[in-house]
């Protein structure tokens, strides 16, 4: 695998003394108060394949959080980029597999529009693709493709935002070989698939011989690149984003003693860098517009440190360094990687840490040698990143870069990972060997695995006690019926006031996990109606008033869609306008509560075992009854082709019935069912899907995990537009017709459909690559062609119509003398002299001899005959623009 050619391997430690000296003076490290709470969810082992699985990129929809993607390079005798997507904040990930036509360097971001942009190396090698999906990142297309003439196979990164002009905007950044520094390119985006055209990549100021590491978009379209320079760590700006004004000269944000390659015992083979990542508060917290950089330096023990600056004047200035990890010891901590939470405003750095190496053979060692075992921390800082909450340990197990080392291509962790935060769920990737998942393919302290957790962070409010109101607190919580997954139970609450007041009327509220009632203390106005923001709150009464010194019990209805162990949280209230200030311990979470399992069918897998692309398509469906009661009758959807999962309310090509699932564990809980796909009209690849339970006979809150997919037939290639639309003429006329025309191929020979809308609310008319149209009204209109191979991929044109009034102003007849014309011609109603509007003649002609300047129409035209034309008038200071169709007629 090729690598930028500014990535050097240095040699070990190659920080002065002096160097650090200045370094400790700008240094602090103060511990958090406790004003977050910090819990890591299991480890996961996302990638479960063969192979190195390193430097990840992960990415969380802002417009459906539920959805996350992530990818990493593959390496050792099969390379290439590795994608996996959770439909749960990440907690798993059940659809994973490699990308086609991708080599490695994937970076990926999701903008609020729902667009998810990657970049990665194409399978060549020497070009970097810009690739777009719009489903989540089931399938992608490709963008943009940017050539080196000298090979591109360097690390590229890439950036969505907002734009102060355009609405929206992504950015890609590479190395270049023939330029030996930094290239940019920039496109607008005004909506889900609308993506402009990318502009011509650009160098960057003075980054000859950089390395960069990471870009970001800011609240107005700014935009930020991190580089490394021999000697510190440095941000370019962009500070008008898509407009006129491209990248100023690098800005030092800090002094660094990393030189690119630098050993460490943990990377001992590929080394490390300063490797600076970036982000930036888009939100609405008190630290909105502040942006960080993370990074790592060497501190004055020789071991590494992972470091903080921010800046709050878009890159101009930045504050001294903080130090993140909180370890106190000689051992390292390197490739950091930084997210900000854009609801709450927090601020998450994780990185490897090999704190717990102390070469004893204890948990945090795997040879007896010190300081070579890395495993995975998170520190999160409340206070835009002034302090930072104890580090929390997220990964399981240690794992040994130098045991992966052995069985590929020495890359040991790679330069970075993937790390995405948004309303209080950390989603880190990490390259782990450890197998303490039990699932690595090859293996313990073999190959890296691609391992995940999902990290909840709840921002507590700092409580003062209030002074002479009633302080209501939840003393117990009884449950008075059985849980069981999908079926409503009840609990007792009991609530005391021990404050010196009498309580008037107050709210209590259920929850069904506790981390949601901190966010109920700082968000919520009113507990008495519903919050759709927060479904977790699952129930809530009204309580007329509590005497000071008595109690009462309040019960609440409950709900557990998934069995197993589960959380109760329930919050008193005396003030429908929450402030927890004024009131202490108003809440209670019982921590241990076993739901009990119910139906549960599970589509264990889908394959496909029979293909004869363009007629029929065999496949297998595995059912699975998961719980602890039988199914009864239920009923198997079967979708011959969809590219998303199907829900309820889609109608199946085909159902199958299944009489019973048996419980788990007993002979008939599993079937085997078959679906053969209907004769296809294009034989070309599409994703059949089986839906368990289609028609409901199951709740399906009950269930999870009931839908399973298979790929058929042969790859397909979209059609192309080889010559965008034309109109005839080219300016139209309302309610006469225009001819428009566009040029397509297929390159499978597929028939091609073609389907115009002309953008005036006529609505969709099906022609051929040629159609005619009458406008009814004048404007201007969007005329647009989907060309489309049948059901399965289509392309787009779209040309710009401007249709005139058919009301002509005639000017009357005129004789020429001696051949020769000359005539005022009125301006139109609505523009004066004083507009200084510029006239130009836009279609038809008043003589091949006669031209319009400050309204005279003067010259030799062609002969007698009737002469029209259109003049269109901009006045730019006003920005008038009018259009107006004249005609005279020259007598003999």
């Amino acid at each position: 695998m090729l690598r930028s050619s500014n990535r050097r391997h240095g040699a070990r430690r190659t920080c002065c003394a002096a160097a650090w000296v200045i370094l400790m003076a700008a240094t602090f490290h103060v511990a958090a108060q406790n004003t977050v709470t910090i819990t890591p969810g299991p480890n996961v082992n996302v990638s479960l394949t063969t192979e190195n699985q390193y430097e990840s990129t992960v990415a969380i929809n802002p417009s459906n959080p539920q959805q996350v993607v992530a990818f990493s390079n593959i390496s050792g005798s099969v390379y290439g980029v590795f994608e996996a997507i959770s439909t749960d904040g990440g907690s798993s990930w059940p659809q994973a597999g490699q990308l086609s036509n991708a080599l490695a360097f994937p970076c990926a971001s999701w903008d609020s529009m729902g667009n998810l942009f990657l970049t990665a190396a194409d399978s060549t090698g020497t070009n970097i693709v810009v690739y777009l999906s719009t489903d989540g990142g089931v399938t992608f297309n490709p963008l943009q493709t940017f050539t080196d003439a000298a090979g591109v196979a360097g690390i590229s990164r890439i950036a969505a935002g907002p734009d102060a002009t355009a609405g929206g905007s992504v950015w890609v950044e590479y190395y270049s070989g023939t330029t030996a520094g930094i290239m940019v390119s920039n496109a607008s985006v005004t909506g889900l698939g609308v993506v402009g055209a990318f502009s011509p990549a650009q160098s960057l100021p003075n980054s000859t011989g950089n390395f960069a590491t990471d870009i970001v978009v800011g609240p107005n379209g700014e935009v930020i690149i991190a580089q490394v320079s021999p000697t510190a760590v440095q941000v370019s700006v962009d500070a008008d984003g898509l407009g006129p004004n491209g990248f100023g000269n690098p800005v030092t944000v800090a002094t660094t003693g990393v030189a690119q390659g630098a050993l460490i015992p943990a990377q001992n083979t590929y080394g490390i860098t300063a490797a600076p990542m970036l982000a930036w508060d888009r939100g609405n917290s008190s630290f909105s517009g502040r942006v960080y950089v993370a990074y790592t330096d060497f501190s004055g023990n020789g071991d590494t440190d992972v470091l903080l600056c921010s800046s709050d004047d878009t890159g101009t200035t930045w504050s001294l360094p903080v130090i993140v990890n909180d370890d106190g010891g000689f051992n390292d901590q390197f490739n950091g990687c930084i997210a900000v939470d854009q609801v709450t405003g927090n601020v998450a750095v994780a990185f490897y840490d090999c704190r717990n190496d102390s070469g004893n053979n204890g948990p945090g060692d795997t040879n007896g040698i010190p300081d070579d075992d890395a495993e995975y921390f998170l520190a999160v800082s409340p206070d835009g990143g002034a302090t930072f909450a104890p580090n929390v340990q997220v990964s399981v197990g240690a794992s040994n870069a130098a045991d992966s080392d052995v069985n590929s291509g020495g890359f040991d962790f790679g330069d970075y990972q993937g790390i995405a935060f948004y309303n209080g769920n950390v989603v880190t990737m990490w390259s782990d060997n450890s197998n303490s998942t039990g699932d690595n393919v090859d293996g313990k302290l073999t190959f890296l695995e691609l391992y995940s957790a999902s990290t909840n962070v709840v921002t507590m409010p700092v409580i003062t006690p209030g002074t002479g109101k009633p302080d209501l607190y939840v003393s117990a919580i009884t449950v008075l019926s059985t849980p069981v997954a999908g079926f409503p139970f009840t609990i007792d609450a009991t609530i005391t006031n021990q404050g010196p007041n009498d309580a008037s009327s107050f709210y209590v509220s259920a929850f069904s996990d506790p981390k949601y009632v901190g966010l109920y203390d700082q968000t919520v106005t009113d507990f008495s109606v519903a919050d759709p923001a927060h479904p977790k709150k699952v129930s809530t009464a009204q309580v007329q008033g509590l005497p000071t010194g008595t109690s009462v019990d309040v019960i609440l209805t409950m709900l557990y869609n998934t069995p197993g162990t589960n959380t109760i949280a329930v919050l008193a209230d005396s003030q429908q306008n929450v402030n927890e200030t004024d009131e202490l311990n108003n809440e209670l979470d019982q921590r241990v509560l076993v739901v009990a399992q119910s139906k549960d069918i599970v589509a264990v897998s889908m394959i496909t075992t029979n293909v004869n692309p363009g007629t029929t398509a065999t496949f297998a469906a595995t059912l699975q009854n998961r719980g602890n009661v039988p199914t009864g009758p239920f009923t198997v959807g079967f979708f011959a082709n969809r590219p998303l999962p199907p829900t309820t309310s889609d109608s199946p090509d085909s159902t199958q019935a299944v009489a019973n699932l048996g419980s788990f564990g007993s002979a008939a809980d599993t079937v085997v069912l078959t679906f053969t796909l209907p004769p296809q009209n294009v034989p070309r690849s599409g994703r059949a899907w089986i839906y368990a339970d289609i028609y409901n006979v199951v709740v399906e809150d009950v269930e999870t995990n009931n839908v399973a997919s298979a790929i058929w037939g042969v790859a397909n290639n979209a059609p192309a537009i080889l010559s965008s639309v034309t109109a005839n003429p080219l300016v139209g006329t309302a309610n006469q017709a225009s001819t428009f025309t566009v040029v397509a191929g297929d390159p499978d020979g597929d028939p091609i459909y073609y389907s115009w809308d002309f953008g005036d609310g006529s609505g969709a008319a099906f022609g051929g690559a040629s159609i005619q149209h009458a406008f009814v009204a004048p404007g201007s209109y969007n005329v647009t062609v989907t060309v489309s191979d049948g059901p399965f991929t289509s392309v787009q044109s779209t040309l710009t119509y401007q249709v005139l009034d058919s009301t002509i102003v005639d000017l009357g007849f005129v004789i020429a003398k001696s051949g020769y014309v000359k005539l005022r011609i009125p301006l139109p109603p609505g523009l004066t002299k004083r507009d200084h509007a510029k006239a130009t003649i836009i279609q038809g002609t008043p003589g091949n001899h006669v031209a319009l300047k400050s309204q005279i129409l003067a010259g030799t035209p062609d002969g007698p005959g009737v002469y029209t034309f259109t003049v269109e008038y901009l006045a730019p200071k006003t920005k008038k623009l009018i259009q107006v169709r004249y005609q005279y007629t020259v007598l003999n």
